[in-house]
């Protein structure tokens, strides 16, 4: 329904508050035997501004984050006519989606928190209706990228060793930048007996020729510590695994001085195994795995 609004001078104007919808109505007036008028009335068309201002007190626009709740908060809306009823919020993947739901929001809300999302890339949209059933534009938010338990993605190649084995990579558990253990990242099926370190960067992918294989993180490459591959004790063979929590070396629980921004939350980290290969020439005598991208959680 919409509200209307008399423009009589003998007219008794309803008080308005948000929680009621503007409502005039005329005081009846003998104009002569049997007449009554009232009127005339308004229609309020008008749609609501706003809301102003969206962002978020949790998560970085476009930065990967762990937390799959979003904190936003906004300015209220405006409408000098009926006033704001209320707002609707949807959350989804598309930058440009026009809310359609009901309202989930009263009128004096400045803020909402998203349910838990997925992995992913979501945005926020919100909308703002008055009590004349007028709907404001839907204003939005994002992208928010989503990382659940921290990992973004594996990616780049190994290389194949001078055995003719490939070096597999895996992790176990979460990257934090808090935790003192709990997020152990390693390759196996690489050569027995050798001598590695976990290489990292905190300035992204890289895909880069390198000593006869790939170079999976950009410059400036950064170092963990040497540690052995173990396997079989005698002879050569792919039974090594090179193995490191890099939560207890982001304390500094480790011999090699960690970078500060491992122990704030939100940094995202590059890594790699680089280890010893005799079985090719230099420079080319070292084995590299592929490339693991995750963000320290809190």
């Amino acid at each position: 329904m919409r509200s209307c609004v008399s423009a009589s001078s003998n007219a008794r104007s309803e008080t308005k508050t948000p929680e009621s919808p503007t409502r005039i109505s005329a005081a009846s007036t003998e104009v002569s035997p049997g007449y009554v008028w009232a009127g005339p009335y308004y229609v309020d068309a008008i749609a609501p501004g706003g809301p102003y201002n969206l962002g978020s007190t949790s998560h970085g626009i476009g930065a990967p984050s762990c937390d799959t709740t979003v904190d936003v908060v906004f300015n209220p809306a405006t409408d000098y006519e009926s006033y704001i009823a209320g707002y609707a919020i949807e959350w989804d993947a598309n930058p440009g989606s026009v809310v359609t739901s009901s309202l989930t929001l009263p009128w004096y809300a400045t803020s909402t928190t998203s349910p838990a999302l997925p992995a992913g890339s979501w945005y926020c949209h919100i909308r703002a209706m008055d009590y004349a059933s007028n709907w404001g534009a839907t204003m939005h938010l994002g992208p928010f990228t989503i990382v659940p338990g921290g990992v973004i993605a594996q990616y780049c190649t190994a290389k194949t060793n001078s055995l003719g084995c490939v070096p597999t990579l895996a992790y176990s558990g979460t990257p934090s930048a808090t935790a003192p253990n709990g997020f152990v990242v390693s390759s196996s099926n690489v050569l027995n007996q050798k001598s590695g370190q976990l290489i990292y960067s905190l300035n992204g992918r890289n895909n880069a020729p390198f000593q006869g294989g790939i170079l999976c993180v950009r410059s400036p490459v950064r170092r963990t510590v040497i540690v052995n591959s173990g396997g079989s004790a005698s002879g050569n063979n792919c039974s090594g695994t090179f193995s490191l929590d890099f939560n207890t070396f982001a304390r500094g629980s480790m011999a090699a001085v960690p970078a500060p921004e491992l122990s704030v939350a939100g940094t995202v980290v590059d890594v790699q195994w680089w280890g010893r290969d005799p079985g090719f020439a230099q420079p080319n005598n070292t084995s590299l795995s592929a490339g693991l991208e995750f963000v320290m959680c809190n």
